[in-house]
């Protein structure tokens, strides 16, 4: 498929827009005023080469559409105006530019072509009929096509409507004018001459200078000047195509030296390293919030919260896990923990250069990255301490504990009361339920003590999993958005010149 010039130059703009927001550099203006520029040169953007037949009514318009097609494509009418509505021809396989500009125009009737010539001929109103309408539709035609052709007889080549109307105040535009005095054969020879030079004189007082005026004949059987008109067109065409390598070069230079300004190298798979760094600098955070002396204390107060209702929990004391290492191992883990942000950030500089490189290294300096890992760290202690939770049947096993216990008494009481059942040559039956309370209590009390400190340590880990998880929110939320940003620039100019490298390619080969 060929490419678009419009979409490229649109990128184009979209391209240094962004990219001088990011850098401020000056250079890339040279790129918006080649944008400017070409836009001003090229009228259609695109490699069909568009033209407009304008006029008054009866000069012979669609007559000089079907002349220059070689078959009936409009309709034609000696005494009235037949153009009512913009009408195109235009290559069968049109290129998307072309489609947008006839949709912008509210050009709805398009006849398909497949001459040799990759032309586009839109017939316009009569510019002298009463539908003040058709005025505005040269006004908007007149920067965006290649060509106006203005079309002329010899009755109606002095039209004040034509040469006060439209063609002085758009005389600026006259490189894109041609001009055509049509129905030269209602003259003599000899009269030719002298109304050709009456209307270039006109078209000078108009301020058009530089005319360039065919003279013809567009009836059926009878043509005169067609063929230059014709080779006009491919000359058009030809120096079109021209503009459009050159503007395929300034394209591909554009996108060297916007990348080279900006800095803008390969992929860096940010995402995936950035994630990876976050979640290790969140783990040693959570390490100092959530190690191995706060997994210790959790254990002994979820064995103390399996015992506390039995027997043995009267004599538990509550222990508190120690203070002072607390400001040293966390001090450490800001220093862990923002050394492996620095070190993510002094890769992504180092390999994304340029500008974006600079912006990394400036905006995130060690001692900001080490602020924020200590904020971060502090806004995860909201959570508190892990909690054991309590399993269902701790508090049956106290109960059991509780009866082992007066089964145990009783047993003492009993064999007090009744030492003959202590002789020798009898149940020691005292003795055995003594023993058996004893053991039996003592398992309990050890499945409950290793249930405690199972349900102690669950709860370290959920609530470690909990804080790095938060950890990595903070972190996301006081370093990770700048640093998103900045990546989110680069790789918004990086899709921009991968567009602007296809759009040039598809401009220097899609021909």
């Amino acid at each position: 498929m060929a490419g678009d010039p419009g979409r490229a130059l649109d990128t184009l703009d979209v391209l240094v827009t962004k990219a001088h927001d990011i850098t401020g550099d000056e250079r890339l203006g040279t790129y918006a005023q080649l944008s400017e520029q070409t836009r001003a040169r090229l009228g259609f953007l695109g490699e069909t080469v568009v033209v407009a037949l304008a006029g008054g009514t009866g000069v012979g318009k669609s007559s000089l559409l079907n002349a220059i097609a070689g078959t009936q494509v409009a309709e034609t009418g000696a005494m009235r105006p037949t153009t009512d509505h913009p009408r195109a021809w235009i290559p069968a396989m049109s290129e998307p530019g072309l489609t947008r500009l006839l949709d912008s125009l509210d050009v709805d009737e398009r006849i398909g072509h497949s001459g040799r010539l990759d032309v586009a001929i839109i017939d316009l109103p009569d510019f002298d009929s009463v539908e003040t309408a058709h005025r505005a539709v040269v006004e908007r035609l007149v920067p965006r096509v290649d060509a106006i052709v203005w079309v002329f007889d010899p009755q109606k080549y002095a039209d004040r409507a034509i040469h006060q109307g439209y063609l002085r105040p758009l005389a600026g535009h006259q490189d894109r004018f041609l001009f055509v005095l049509n129905q030269i054969d209602l003259l003599e020879k000899e009269e030719v001459d002298l109304v050709r030079a009456d209307l270039l004189t006109r078209l000078a007082e108009d301020g058009i200078d530089r005319a360039d005026l065919f003279s013809t004949v567009a009836k059926p059987g009878h043509l005169a000047g067609i063929a230059s008109l014709i080779r006009f067109l491919e000359e058009r065409l030809h120096a079109k195509r021209l503009v459009l390598n050159k503007l395929a070069n300034d394209l591909r230079t554009a996108t060297d030296d916007v990348s080279s300004i900006v800095g803008v190298g390969g992929g860096v798979d940010f995402d995936h390293r950035w994630e990876e760094a976050r979640d290790r600098a969140a783990g040693v955070l959570a390490d100092a919030r959530v190690g191995e002396p706060e997994i210790t204390a959790a254990e002994r107060a979820g064995r103390r919260l399996a015992i506390r209702s039995s027997p043995i929990g009267l004599f538990v004391r509550a222990e508190e896990p120690p203070k002072a290492e607390e400001t040293g191992r966390e001090a450490a883990a800001i220093q862990e923990a923002s050394g492996t942000f620095d070190s993510l950030v002094t890769d992504l500089a180092f390999e994304t250069g340029g500008h974006f490189g600079a912006r990394l290294r400036t905006s995130f300096d060690p001692h900001e990255v080490a602020t924020q890992m200590r904020r971060s760290l502090e806004g995860a202690k909201a959570f508190g301490s892990p909690m054991p939770t309590p399993a269902r049947w701790w508090r049956p096993a106290a109960i059991a504990q509780w009866l082992l216990v007066v089964a145990l008494a009783g047993a003492i009481v009993w064999g007090w009361a009744r030492p003959d059942l202590l002789r020798s040559g009898s149940w020691p039956w005292p003795v055995i339920v003594g023993v058996f309370a004893i053991l039996a209590w003592a398992g309990i009390i050890r499945l409950s003590r290793w249930s405690g400190t199972r349900s102690g340590r669950t709860a370290a880990e959920i609530h470690r999993a909990s804080t790095v998880a938060a950890l990595g929110e903070q972190i996301d939320r006081r370093l990770g958005v700048d640093v998103r940003t900045v990546m989110r620039d680069r790789a918004e100019v990086s899709g921009l010149l991968v567009e602007l490298a296809i759009e040039a390619a598809k401009i220097e080969t899609g021909r």
